[in-house]
């Protein structure tokens, strides 16, 4: 899930997007995340069409050396994800969304199977007003996500109401995603986004905690809160950059077995993740 962009500016837009994130100290594992995407918007009278590809690669250190040992098959891992998202216009501005996104989350190490597979997807209702602001809208929007925001695959409702305050400001109160964004000009802005954030791969090579039963296809799952902190600049008609810092009040990172059931925890502490992405418009 994404942060709302200003609503005085346009969100069809089809963009190629890539990112790097370096998290500090996750239970005395350094994690870093590289990401590229695609996204291309088709928009028809009725409504509007959206088809997107994603990549991202996760690298993990583990800096104790028994971890390291036990569980050395997660070092690497793979995001794999194809999105299709029709929205169709309605009567009084109201709108239906209707999502399907498969995504693959593996270590890439054998053969790949169901365990590897994520079923994910959305359905969202929403509804505009005209404001009085800048010719700007101002949106509510709420449906059902299953997706692996909170770790673990799981079904959880959304909910938002977006507005702009002037010229300069405009926010999203919501749940899970809460923002507010100050633009300088039409070139740099700013804004503060929390949401929640979450990683769940699979691998299929066994590991053993206590040296006798081994485990096939277990999980590592990841899941925090993020208070972030983005700079955005538009360089020209096609390129933009921004950079980022986030407080993470409490990451939690642990191997479950093929049931969901935790087997270790790494523990749960503070961290600090550094952001940093380049997008360029396709049109």
């Amino acid at each position: 899930m994404k942060a709302q962009g200003p609503l005085n500016k346009a969100n069809s837009e089809s963009t190629i997007t890539s990112g790097y994130s370096l998290y500090t100290n996750v239970g005395d594992v350094e994690m870093t995340k590289k990401s590229i995407s695609m996204d291309v918007f088709k928009t028809y009278a009725t409504g509007t069409l959206l088809f997107g590809v994603g990549l991202e690669y996760w690298n993990r250190r583990f800096n104790d050396i028994g971890e390291n040992r036990l569980f050395g098959s997660f070092e690497d891992s793979y995001s794999i994800g194809l999105t299709s998202t029709y929205t169709q216009k309605c009567n009084g501005n109201w709108s239906v969304g209707l999502s399907f996104t498969p995504q693959l989350n593996a270590t890439l190490k054998r053969e790949l199977g169901s365990d590897d597979m994520i079923l994910a997807g959305n359905i969202q209702i929403g509804k505009e007003w005209d404001s009085s602001i800048s010719n700007g809208k101002a949106k509510m929007a709420f449906g059902l996500y299953y997706d692996i925001l909170f770790g673990e695959p799981q079904l959880f409702p959304f909910v938002s109401y977006s507005n702009m305050i002037n010229q300069s400001w405009d926010y999203t109160i919501g749940f899970p995603l809460s923002s507010l964004r100050y633009s300088l000009n039409e070139y740099h802005d700013f804004d503060i986004l929390i949401y929640p954030e979450g990683n769940y791969t699979n691998t299929s090579e066994g590991i053993s905690i206590n040296g006798t039963d081994t485990i096939l296809n277990s999980k590592l799952e990841f899941k925090t809160l993020v208070i972030r902190m983005d700079y955005n600049s538009i360089i020209d008609d096609y390129w933009a950059v921004s950079f980022g810092i986030s407080y993470l009040p409490n990451t939690e990172l642990r191997i479950l077995d093929t049931n969901d059931t935790e087997i270790y925890s790494f523990g749960s502490t503070e961290s600090l993740c550094i952001n940093f992405g380049v997008k360029y418009k396709l049109n």
